[in-house]
């Protein structure tokens, strides 16, 4: 969401830059005023629904932790000679989540 949220906010700069850039020798029509302020307003709102995402959010915050890995599901015994054996099982690994 926060990369969609970016590239939302580059592509409405980008395309206030070509509009307003446009045409500005024409004295007469209002067509930049008109497109600077709909490009403002669609600026102004993503930027409101970001901050008041982040006000509203309650609860701790998370985000995930260094990577672990280890084996699991195996089965270890002792065999007949004293030696400590361990069989079968999976190497895993995974980022634990981490809330403050």
């Amino acid at each position: 969401m926060k990369k969609l949220v970016y590239a939302m906010l580059a592509l409405v700069m980008a395309l206030g830059a070509v509009v307003t850039s446009s045409q500005t020798a024409e004295a007469r029509g209002r067509g930049g005023l008109v497109a600077g302020a709909i490009v403002g307003g669609v600026l102004a709102g993503a930027l409101l629904a970001g901050s008041s995402r982040r006000a509203y959010a309650s609860g701790p915050v998370c985000h995930y932790g260094p990577r672990q890995c280890e084996w699991a599901g195996r089965h270890c015994f002792y065999n007949r000679f004293g030696d400590y054996v361990c069989r079968g099982g999976d190497y895993r690994c995974w980022r634990p989540r981490i809330c403050d």
